[in-house]
């Protein structure tokens, strides 16, 4: 039987007790926390999604969802993903999935509303200490109608904020809607809660 040398350092780190209370979201992540995250993904292949993501998300019901993709849930899923499917990451691809998140802090938030084009104006905010940050980069999903709201439309939106000034340990708020109306859905997040 051949045996992944990497993956198997990477079991035998975390057996080590490497995983520990992070207490801070994990921002560049080194060659444990990496191991740590492939773990985590490897050994959730087959639970429910909503348990996968519980730690990363914030979810207030008919209002909304937002799950904070870490650089530490974007390598577990990625993992989880390829595993599922019957195959392994290789280093490139463990680069090129970070790559994406690495450094900012990126949201994926799924709203409901009453007409397909409800969201088509709505801009993301983060709160912190005082001031308030713009998203410098955003993407619009499909829209469809909701599976789980009946007579509402569902839309997934992406939020890109470079982590900047923000500590990981910090707490923030990220605000979603219309530019127009004062009103914005609130997600709030205890980074030192989150890997």
């Amino acid at each position: 039987m051949k045996v992944n040398k990497k993956l198997l350092l990477w079991v035998m780190a975390i057996l080590l007790g490497l995983n520990q209370e992070a207490g801070a979201m994990w921002v560049h992540l080194n060659e444990t926390q990496k191991g740590e995250a492939m773990g985590y993904g490897m050994r959730n292949v087959n639970t429910d999604l909503r348990l996968f993501f519980k730690e990363w998300t914030v979810d207030l019901g008919k209002n909304g969802v937002a799950i904070l993709n870490s650089e530490f849930l974007t390598l577990a899923f990625a993992v989880r993903d390829a595993a599922s499917s019957g195959q392994e990451l290789d280093n490139y691809a463990i680069d090129d999935a970070l790559a994406k998140v690495q450094g900012k802090l990126v949201f994926t938030v799924t709203l409901f509303g009453k007409e397909e084009d409800f969201a088509k104006d709505y801009v993301g905010l983060i709160k912190f200490g005082g001031k308030t940050f713009s998203a410098t980069y955003w993407e619009e999903g499909e829209v469809t109608p909701s599976e789980s709201q009946p007579g509402m439309f569902v839309q997934d939106l992406f939020y890109y904020f470079p982590i900047g000034e923000i500590p990981p340990e910090g707490q923030l708020s990220l605000l979603v809607g219309s530019p127009q109306k004062k009103e914005k859905t609130q997600f709030d997040f205890d980074l030192k809660k989150i890997k």
